[in-house]
């Protein structure tokens, strides 16, 4: 009897197990043969995360200045060669700002802290380009932040599901072949 098990992992690796079972009336023996491999594969997927922050004295003034400045982003980012359909809004927050009190004893110094003043608002909007072009990587960073991005948050190369899955099942076919070679 041949049992084969095919435990997958998520970090490019496969392994292969081969279970030889030989039974007769004399003799129990069991065969373990365990085949392996691996891949280094170049990315084929990009993910940048772009924030633009702006603050002024009210939070509608502070939307209107964020939006704007996140239009000129998005239209410069197109006109770049970002296609429409890679981009996303990831994060979107308004939060106040208060003012802050020194806090003086006799001669002591302690740390300012806030008072419930609001002394302006301050909006952050994040947005990921997931993109198979790797080619125009830098060049999009450039052109965001000279139009307003104040905030590069992450680079992240990785592959799509499509080449992950290739990836996956010719790591397997070598595992299986290996296990294989070794159990002969």
């Amino acid at each position: 009897a041949i049992a084969l098990s095919l435990p997958v992992f998520n970090d490019h690796n496969a392994y292969a197990q081969n279970i030889i079972q030989n039974v007769s009336n004399t003799t129990n023996s069991t065969l373990f043969a365990v085949g392996n491999a691996q891949a280094m594969i170049k990315p084929d997927k990009v993910t940048l995360s772009l924030s633009v922050e702006t603050t002024n004295k009210t939070a509608t003034a502070a939307l209107v200045a964020n939006s704007e400045a996140m239009n000129k982003v998005l239209n410069a980012l197109k006109a770049g060669g970002v296609r429409e359909n890679e981009t996303g809004t990831s994060f979107f927050n308004i939060s106040p700002n208060y003012k802050p009190i020194d806090q003086q004893q006799e001669g002591q110094y302690f740390p300012p802290i806030e008072s419930r003043d609001i002394i302006s608002y301050t909006v952050t909007n994040s947005i990921t380009v997931d993109s198979y072009n790797l080619l125009n990587v830098s060049q999009w960073i450039d052109i965001a932040v000279q139009a307003g991005v104040n905030d590069v948050s992450s680079i992240y190369f990785s592959l799509s599901d499509e080449k992950s899955e290739a990836v996956k099942n010719d790591l397997l076919k070598q595992a299986i072949t290996n296990a294989k070679g070794k159990a002969d």
